[in-house]
């Protein structure tokens, strides 16, 4: 049964609120996690989908269900993962635990023995059993490659306690969101659940144990990962002809060098431009993919659409939250000054808007261009012979233009 404390009083409640941390995390392989609490925050966007397929028949019980194949690879905890087992005491694993019955239908403190391996907790609590026949638990992908979503949504109904939550797995970026739909068990949801991230026995990521108010109605913890080892930028070509319109490409990577997590990290990077003239983006790569785009401030929401303008001295660059963990790559056209120059920086900072860490400085992959030659404009033509020519058909006259 769904287990509630009845002594809760209304200011314990006002406490939790202004208590409870918006931000968290950054665990040894370098997840955090941000809620939709206050700034800066995710955003709650439920999408039901009970028109999804049901896992179970009948009375919710104590069950896992069998293997869920993933319509993609998902990586966690730096591994790829490509089935999920669902329980109906609110969390998955993608690990198999062996058994169709849950054994651990009572939440512990994690990381634990008794916890699931490879686990995602989103509500773990003793809730089967407490829901109606309509009671199920739903799965469905949304979207096309290569940015799916996968959502795994838990649907627990009843007169006195009703419950519903979700996980989204996100394809491609590798961050998920749990989020919380109508909760109504008592005065302080969360008071007897854990919600976090399990690796193994010795190495797991708690959000909450059973603390009250640690999630509410209409919420949402978005899970990425905070830790960025660094990333090169480069610009090309190298030069380009004074007064010329030249099409440059700025590269920046190795934003995981490691390359062990291909987990979304960076949505921000800021390309100083150092020429009076203003650039005018014409593509922008996410991540090797192609973006849709738009000259505007506003951050997108949407995955595989980014955004630019001209702020300042510098290019701003910006796409969904943590959607970049490979690379970013913009194409842009710029306007050469008449002066011939070298050494004209582009240096490029990048971040994350929902990691409260400060801008990190890009590392000089080769970002300076020279303004070299005389001017491209051409102020007249030379025409040899210059008078008027008469022929014959089909024979030819033969013109030299000096520009």
């Amino acid at each position: 049964m769904i287990k509630r404390s009845f002594f809760s009083l209304l200011f314990v409640f006002n406490l939790m609120t202004v208590a409870w941390a918006n931000q968290g995390g950054n665990d040894s392989f370098g997840y955090m996690w941000t809620t939709s609490s206050v700034n800066p925050k995710t955003n709650f966007s439920w999408t039901d989908i009970k028109d999804g397929n049901a896992l179970f028949v009948g009375a919710i019980t104590d069950q896992i269900s069998t293997a869920i194949a993933l319509p993609f690879t998902f990586y966690f905890y730096g591994s790829p993962k490509h089935n999920i087992y669902v329980s109906a005491n609110g969390w998955i694993s993608f690990k198999n635990p062996g058994t169709t019955t849950d054994p651990s239908p009572n939440n512990v403190s994690i990381p634990s023995a008794t916890a699931q391996d490879s686990m995602m907790a989103v509500y773990w609590d003793d809730l089967a059993g407490t829901s109606s026949q309509n009671a199920n638990i739903y799965v469905k992908t949304l979207g096309t490659a290569p940015y799916r979503q996968f959502v795994i949504q838990w649907d627990l109904p009843n007169i006195t306690n009703s419950i519903e939550f979700q996980i989204i797995l996100n394809e491609t970026i590798n961050t998920f969101k749990f989020q919380y739909g109508k909760i109504n068990i008592g005065t302080d949801p969360g008071s007897s659940a854990t919600i976090g991230l399990q690796a193994s026995s010795t190495n797991a990521l708690e959000y909450a144990f059973n603390t009250g108010f640690s999630v509410d109605s209409y919420f949402a913890i978005l899970w990425s990962g905070k830790r960025v080892n660094g990333a090169t930028a480069a610009i090309s070509p190298a030069s380009g002809t004074t007064n010329s319109s030249t099409e440059f490409t700025y590269t920046v990577n190795n934003i995981d060098p490691a390359g062990t997590d291909s987990l979304g990290k960076v949505d921000r990077v800021a390309i100083f431009t150092p020429f009076v003239s203003k650039p005018t983006v014409t593509a922008i790569k996410i991540n090797s993919g192609s973006a849709f785009i738009q000259k505007s401030t506003t951050k997108p929401t949407d995955r595989g659409y980014a955004t630019w303008d001209n702020v300042g001295d510098s290019l701003i660059i910006q796409t969904s939250d943590f959607e970049t963990y490979d690379s970013l790559v913009v194409t842009f056209f710029q306007t050469l000054p008449a002066n011939v120059s070298t050494g004209n920086n582009f240096p490029s900072t990048y971040d994350a808007v929902l990691d409260s860490s400060g801008r990190q400085a890009s590392t000089n992959g080769g970002w300076s261009v020279d303004v070299t030659g005389t001017s491209s404009v051409v102020d007249y033509y030379d025409f040899s012979p210059s008078t008027d020519q008469v022929t014959t058909a089909g024979a030819g006259v033969t013109f030299t233009v000096t520009a």
